[in-house]
C-alpha cells in the first residue's frame, strides 16, 4: 500500500507451489493501481512446456491498496476597520504536509464579508485539485476546510466644540460652534454644541450628534476635543 501520489502500485512478488517433480512454470504479478482504493494484485503464468490443464489453480493473492491523503484548507481569519464598504479577507492555509512526492495546484473559491461593527464566517465554498498535467484530481484526497472569522471593528470619529467665557452677568454663557470629521463612505450626521453655563466656574462645551439616516452609531467609537466654557467675577 501507498498513498496517492499520481504513480502506479505495483508489488511484483509472486510464487507458485505444487508443481510436480520435473516441471516448472513462471508466475509474475501483473496488478497495478494508481489511484485511491484497493485491486486484488493479478497474475500470469507461463506454462512453457507444461500442459495447465493438469492442474486446478487455488489462489493466494495480495491486494494492493491506495489511500488519499489528507489537505486540509484554512480561510484566513482578519480584522479591519469600519470603512463604509464590506471588508473581505481571501487569503487561506494549505496544509499539504501529508502529500508525498507529487506536484498540486489548488484552486478555490471564498466566501464571507462583514460590514458593520462584528464578526461573521470566512468560508471556503469550493475548491479543486490538479496535477502537473492540469487533471482534476481532487477525489484522490481527502480534504478538510476550516472556516475563519472577519471582524470589523469601528471607526473613529473627532468631536470639536468651541471655548468662550465672559464676565458674570446672570445669563448662560454658551457658545454653538461645533464640527465632526471622520465619517466614512457615505455615512453622515450633524453635531450641536450643548453647553451652557451661568454662574462662575468652568464647564466642558458638550455635544449631542443627530445621525444621518442609514449611518450607524455603533459603527463609531468618539474622540473628543471639547472646548471650556468660563464665567468669572472681576474683583
Amino acid at each position: 500500500s501507498k498513498k496517492y501520489n499520481g504513480t502506479e502500485l505495483t508489488k511484483d512478488e509472486a510464487g507458485i507451489e505444487g508443481l510436480i517433480e520435473g516441471e516448472d512454470v513462471a508466475v509474475h504479478a501483473t496488478g497495478s493501481i494508481t489511484n485511491p482504493g484497493s485491486e486484488t494484485n493479478s497474475y500470469e503464468i507461463v506454462w512453457d512446456g507444461v500442459n495447465p490443464e493438469n492442474y486446478e489453480i487455488s489462489e493466494e493473492l495480495g491486494t494492493l491498496t491506495v489511500t488519499k491523503p489528507q489537505i486540509t484548507l484554512t480561510a484566513k481569519s482578519g480584522t479591519g476597520t469600519y470603512q463604509g464598504y464590506p471588508f473581505r479577507y481571501e487569503d487561506i492555509i494549505i496544509d499539504k504536509s501529508d502529500v508525498d512526492d507529487m506536484y498540486i495546484d489548488i484552486s478555490y473559491s471564498i466566501e464571507g464579508e462583514q460590514l458593520d461593527v462584528g464578526s461573521s464566517s470566512n468560508t471556503i465554498t469550493s475548491y479543486q485539485i490538479t496535477d502537473s498535467g492540469g487533471n482534476d484530481v481532487t477525489s484522490c484526497f481527502n480534504v478538510d476546510t476550516v472556516k475563519g472569522t472577519l471582524t470589523v471593528t469601528p471607526a473613529t470619529l473627532t468631536v470639536t466644540t468651541g471655548s468662550a467665557e465672559k464676565e458674570y452677568d446672570g445669563e448662560p454663557l454658551t457658545c454653538d460652534e461645533a464640527s465632526v470629521t471622520g465619517f466614512v463612505g457615505d455615512d453622515n450626521g450633524t453635531v450641536t454644541a450643548t453647553g451652557s453655563i451661568t454662574d462662575e466656574g468652568s464647564e466642558k462645551n458638550t455635544y449631542t450628534i443627530s445621525w444621518d439616516a442609514g449611518t450607524k452609531s455603533s459603527n463609531y467609537t468618539i474622540s473628543e476635543n471639547l472646548g471650556t466654557l468660563t464665567v468669572f467675577i472681576e474683583e
